[in-house]
């Protein structure tokens, strides 16, 4: 019903973690702390904003970066800059967040001038009330699908994406 592109990724493949039906790939990087988690099929995604997360036990997930929020608190390196990336360079992102209902909201931005900066991303997060949130690879890498139609055009093959479909009572389980 619903994709988006995963995390950051290199010509090999995904940087840091990834787990696949349970499976966990690649080492755990330091330097990205933000994870986008699911423990199994018809459970919420949770997303931990802390290095050497627990992944026993989960189903499903990437490591991406950069943490955006924690408890409704947003990193200050988002508004100082710092880590290896300018903050205030707008670009096409890609995002997801949780709400204080369980809800998880994600972002992708559709435009090829301008886009926004990671600071404002932090910003519009806020404003949607988000209380975790991480960003996932942006610029060429951004797209999004819904009901099988390409909404925002990515330009890279990318090897990790989010699926969300819709789970009824005659969902078969996996």
């Amino acid at each position: 019903a619903f994709a988006v592109n995963g995390p950051y990724f290199a010509e090999d493949g995904p940087l840091g973690l990834v787990v696949s039906s349970g499976v966990s790939r690649n080492r755990q990087g330091s330097r990205r702390a933000a994870h986008f988690l699911v423990d199994e099929p018809g459970k919420l995604p949770r997303i931990v904003n802390e290095r050497g997360t627990d992944v026993a036990g989960v189903r499903e997930g990437f490591q991406g970066f950069p943490a955006i929020m924690t408890a409704r608190k947003t990193y200050s390196y988002l508004r100082t800059g710092g880590r290896g990336f300018d903050v205030q360079v707008a670009d096409r992102r890609t995002a997801a967040c949780t709400t204080d209902g369980g809800e998880m909201i994600f972002l992708a931005t559709d435009t090829w001038i301008g886009g926004l900066a990671l600071s404002e991303l932090a910003t519009v997060m806020g404003a949607l009330g988000c209380v975790d949130g991480m960003a996932f690879d942006g610029g060429a890498s951004t797209a999004m699908w819904i009901q099988g139609k390409r909404e925002v055009r990515g330009l890279d093959n990318v090897p990790v994406i989010v699926g969300v479909v819709a789970i009824t009572e005659d969902t078969p389980a996996q």
